[in-house]
């Protein structure tokens, strides 16, 4: 519910009254729920506590991270180009599409041996096209394409970059990690830490160019048990027994 209504005031200039009284008004919804509520991670789970509602909310909410058909997953059959940067998920505000390009943009100007793929639509397609024939970049634009294929490009990719300002969870991380890609990601992000390789603690381009040219580590492992559907219905269904 918090995030369906966050979201999608990026595209209102809603006053600091107006979003104290959004809260107040999720709250006594969230205190008049009679059964179990759940979020879909502990790192968003205290971001809503502590942060969002400021202690203000009574009632208990629990835990359960979600969890993803992993069976689609496997090993790349031949190595990884290098330099290869790719990201999936919606072109819009909250994503941070246009700073991944500008990101992009003077990365390769540094070293043009880098491609970057971008899986998705949204609302800001139109200037992220705009973006990237002004500037002719070496940018694959996909759009919309069937879950099998973004997992196949994901594989074949080396990077992923996720530009995004606020996350819950995401999947395409998750993803990401499944497909064996070292990842980087703003550190505020209420996501798994385990998500994100590489932490970025702000948006300076500089400092993100720096940590994709100069950060040398592989990409980590990650507790897949832990992401799948089996254990997210198990801990689901188990809640009040």
């Amino acid at each position: 519910m918090h995030a369906v209504w966050s979201d999608n005031l990026q595209a209102f200039q809603a006053t600091s009254k107006q979003i104290s009284k959004l809260k107040e008004k999720e709250i006594d919804m969230i205190h008049n729920i009679n059964h179990p509520v759940v979020t879909v991670s502990d790192p968003y789970l205290d971001f809503l506590t502590n942060v969002h509602f400021s202690g203000a909310l009574t009632k208990k909410i629990l835990s359960v991270p979600l969890g993803i058909d992993q069976s689609a997953f496997k090993e790349a059959s031949t190595p990884k180009s290098l330099h290869t940067i790719v990201y999936t998920g919606a072109l819009e505000a909250r994503k941070n599409t246009l700073f991944l390009l500008e990101l992009f943009k003077m990365l390769h100007a540094r070293n043009p041996h880098y491609s970057l793929t971008i899986i998705g639509d949204g609302p800001d397609r139109k200037k992220v096209e705009q973006f990237i024939n002004k500037f002719k970049l070496p940018v694959k634009l996909m759009g919309r394409i069937p879950h099998e294929q973004v997992i196949e490009e994901l594989i074949s990719h080396e990077l992923y970059i996720h530009t995004s300002t606020k996350e819950s969870f995401s999947y395409a991380l998750l993803e990401a990690k499944l497909a064996g890609l070292k990842t980087f990601a703003y550190a505020g992000l209420q996501v798994p830490a385990e998500f994100i390789d590489i932490k970025i603690d702000n948006f300076e381009i500089k400092d993100w160019i720096d940590a994709i040219i100069y950060n040398q580590c592989a990409p980590t492992e990650i507790n897949k048990n832990q992401y799948t559907v089996n254990r997210m219905v198990q801990d689901t269904l188990g809640i009040g027994k």
